[in-house]
C-alpha cells in the first residue's frame, strides 16, 4: 500500500521514507530504575553512586508502560513525592 508501486528503487525508497516517516514513540528507560545490574537509578529513585539526586521523569521507567506514558509520569511523580517527604503508600483498600 505505501509506498506504492511508484517508489520502486532503494534510492526512491529512501527518499520515501525520509519524506514521510514520523516517530510517535515516547523516549524513555534512559536511565530505567530496579535491581539489575545495569539499572542507575535505585527503587526509590535515587541516582546510584550520587548523593541527593533522584531522577522522576519517563527515563525512570523500566519498561513501555501500556497506559498513557503522561499518566505513568504523573504517578511516578507522586511517588517520588512520598518517598522525598517520607511518607508511607497508602494501606490497601479493603474490597
Amino acid at each position: 500500500m505505501s509506498p506504492g508501486s511508484q517508489v520502486d528503487t532503494d534510492a526512491e525508497i529512501d527518499t520515501w521514507i525520509r519524506n514521510s516517516v514520523v516517530t510517535v514513540n515516547h523516549p524513555l528507560g534512559t536511565c530505567a530504575m530496579g535491581r539489575s545490574p545495569d539499572a542507575v537509578l535505585a527503587p526509590d529513585l535515587k541516582v546510584l553512586g550520587v548523593e541527593r539526586l533522584r531522577v522522576v521523569d519517563a527515563s525512570a521507567l523500566p519498561d513501555m508502560p501500556s497506559a498513557h506514558i503522561n499518566a505513568s509520569v504523573m504517578m511516578l511523580a507522586e511517588r517520588a513525592s512520598d518517598l522525598i517527604r517520607g511518607r508511607s503508600p497508602l494501606p490497601p483498600a479493603n474490597v
